[in-house]
């Protein structure tokens, strides 16, 4: 009983089925590859920003204890 709940909970992380290739033009691609190159970059950029903002309130509430 206690095996299917750790079996059920581990099958989140499976991964789909290969989508196909894509059949498209270089210039498809390439657009695609930027799109998703700007994605990262704003992610990575966004992400630290909040990390930083919430390390630095953080620190203010930890020193006034």
């Amino acid at each position: 009983m206690n095996n299917i709940r750790v079996i059920s909970m581990l099958s989140f992380f499976k991964t789909r089925k290969d989508l196909p290739l894509i059949e498209a033009s270089n210039e498809k691609i390439r657009s695609i590859y930027k799109k998703y190159q700007w994605q990262v970059f704003l992610g990575l950029v966004l992400g630290y920003a909040m990390f930083y903002v919430v390390r630095m309130a953080l620190g203010v509430v930890k020193s006034r204890c």
